[in-house]
């Protein structure tokens, strides 16, 4: 009896996505260590308010979305939907929260319920917009090649 999850991808397949992952965590990690810069007009309270959520939002955006590449990559090809967006929300938490630790021993920064919840919304819209690219794909890749067997069926109808 077959299995119903195909098995997971050659090894030399599931790297890229893996390496893309841990570099944007290098990344986050990277832009928590700025302190925060003296500037010389200090900005309006709401663009400052708006700003940082928004940054956070979209860094753990990016991270979601390549998550859930290396998840569908690496791993079994039937990973549903609902559940690998469940693991990027979780992983998102999980480095939301050491990220805000982090953040706490940087000068000028401090650390922020409000960011992890944020980091956390932004991991989930990620996770998100990466099931509808597959879903509009059809195959979990994130570029627009098509399979053999789709272009011999395509080769077949034209």
């Amino acid at each position: 009896m077959e299995s119903p999850i195909p098995p997971a991808l050659p090894q030399g397949r599931r790297w890229p996505p893996l390496l893309a992952l841990v570099l944007w965590l290098g990344v986050i990690l990277g832009v928590s260590s700025w302190p925060r810069p003296a500037l010389p007009v200090e900005p309006p309270s709401f663009l400052r308010q708006a700003l940082a959520p928004t940054v956070h939002f979209l860094l753990y955006g990016v991270l979601g979305l390549l998550a859930s590449w290396a998840l569908k990559r690496g791993g079994p090809q039937r990973i549903p939907p609902l559940l690998t967006v469940a693991g990027v929300g979780l992983f998102g938490f999980l480095w939301g929260m050491l990220d805000e630790w982090y953040q706490g021993f940087i000068p000028g920064r401090d650390s922020s319920w409000g960011d992890v919840a944020v980091d956390v919304v932004g991991a989930i819209a990620g996770g998100v917009a990466f099931a509808w690219l597959v879903a509009r794909g059809g195959r979990g890749h994130l570029s627009p090649q098509r399979s053999a067997q789709e272009q011999e069926h395509h080769h077949r109808r034209g």
